[in-house]
């Protein structure tokens, strides 16, 4: 099974997201849960990418 299957990565948003003009991301990328924790670990109340995070994970990953 292809890697972006395993980790239950929608693979046109991922290729979208690794494209030079790509994504509007400012610090990470990741499963919601995991940049929530990056937040909380690097001090700030929120972080940009919430919405491409949900379009890039599958909803059923757990991260």
């Amino acid at each position: 099974m292809p890697i972006l299957d395993r980790l239950g990565i929608d693979k046109a948003y991922w290729l979208k997201a690794m494209q030079p003009e790509g994504l509007k991301l400012n610090r990470a990328i990741g499963c919601l849960n995991k940049l929530k924790q990056y937040a909380e670990r690097v001090g700030c109340a929120w972080l940009h990418g919430e919405t491409q995070s949900k379009h890039l994970y599958h909803g059923d990953v757990v991260c």
